[in-house]
């Protein structure tokens, strides 16, 4: 059985402005996995997976619908329902059909969808980007609540710690640079989210 009481008192605090001190991603987890049961480093493995763009398409995220980990389902949800009203808000700002672009049957009939448009609408790239972020960590603190030393405590470290080693590699300059040679792609050719294997 894992010791989660061991591993989890042993994490680093992360802070919600992203700024970490003497902190490495590779390192951290790199540390936990050996303590975690083969079952448990499978999840993790779901989280990791969640943050390379290529595995964002229709299949991976009906996969994690079916997940048998409650955190991971739910977290899912949200990460497709974000990417999908990112993709949605883009496109009809830019007078394209919504629908060619979005996975599967999207709507924006969800309880997060409020709070995703008013950041939407901040014109300023990089704080919209972290605000972006901010939900996401706060959906983590979300789907935390009452869960004190079990393996979703795990699963949300790992995803603020994703977020935070973003943003601790990336410099302002570097950081404008980066999302506005995203939007130009996402307004040229839509080919910035994969969303091209879906179920339309």
């Amino acid at each position: 059985m894992n010791n989660y009481h061991y591993i989890i008192s042993g994490l680093p605090c992360l802070s919600a402005d992203f700024s970490p001190a003497q902190f490495s991603y590779e390192e951290t987890v790199g540390h936990i996995l050996p303590l975690l049961s083969e079952r448990d480093r499978r999840a993790v493995a779901w989280i990791e997976q969640g943050f390379i763009p290529a595995n964002l398409g229709h299949h991976f995220y009906r996969g994690a619908s079916k997940c048998s980990i409650p955190f991971i389902r739910r977290w899912y949800e949200f990460d497709h329902n974000l990417r999908n009203a990112q993709v949605d808000y883009l496109s009809r700002k830019e007078g394209f059909d919504s629908e060619r672009w979005t996975d599967g049957s999207f709507s924006t009939e969800f309880e997060d969808y409020p709070q995703m448009y008013r950041v939407f609408e901040m014109e300023d790239m990089m704080e919209r980007e972290r605000a972006l972020d901010r939900l996401r960590w706060e959906k983590v603190n979300e789907l935390l609540a009452f869960h004190y030393f079990d393996i979703d405590v795990i699963l949300g470290f790992v995803i603020k710690a994703r977020i935070v080693a973003r943003w601790s590699e990336m410099d302002h300059e570097k950081g404008v640079r980066m999302f506005e040679e995203l939007v130009a792609e996402v307004r040229g050719t839509f080919k910035g989210v994969n969303y091209q294997d879906n179920n339309k």
